[in-house]
């Protein structure tokens, strides 16, 4: 049985402590199965502005990552989506521990993130896409109350 988590928190990213983790997680069957190029996405995390991507923490260990964006609206109009305002802000996140996964930790720090984001009354949308074939990331992200 699974030891109960009592803190779960989001702390800054640092490239000088938090790379190497964020290689090997990204490379995890896992996790590389929806974000596809895990070097892409590490090269991202370098470029990535510090204020808007994390480590998720369970009780002081490092389990995951989190990052949010500003939509590039000619991305979305390039794929044919007209409807998402300017200024929304689109969400990534992934378990990359799996010794954490299915626990409730996803929507606990989504959960958290959103009330962050929202105290910013600039921002008029709130967003997250996965694949339709991710189902443990669409229940996560349901509990967190976004929809479908």
């Amino acid at each position: 049985m699974s030891q109960e988590i009592k803190t779960i928190k989001l702390k800054p990213f640092s490239p000088t402590e938090d790379l190497e983790i964020l290689e090997k997680w990204l490379h995890l069957p896992h996790v590389s199965q929806w974000w596809i190029n895990p070097q892409n996405h590490f090269q991202a995390a370098l470029n990535h502005p510090s204020h808007a991507h994390g480590i998720i923490m369970a009780d002081e260990i490092k389990i995951g990552y989190l990052r949010w964006q500003t939509v590039d609206q000619a991305e979305l109009k390039a794929v044919g989506i007209t409807t998402i305002p300017d200024g929304s802000v689109d969400i990534d996140i992934f378990i990359g521990d799996v010794n954490y996964l299915g626990r409730g930790i996803g929507p606990r720090v989504l959960n958290m993130l959103v009330k962050q984001l929202s105290e910013d009354r600039t921002i008029p949308l709130i967003g997250m896409s996965t694949s339709v074939n991710n189902q443990y990331a669409i229940k996560a992200y349901q509990k967190a109350g976004f929809r479908c």
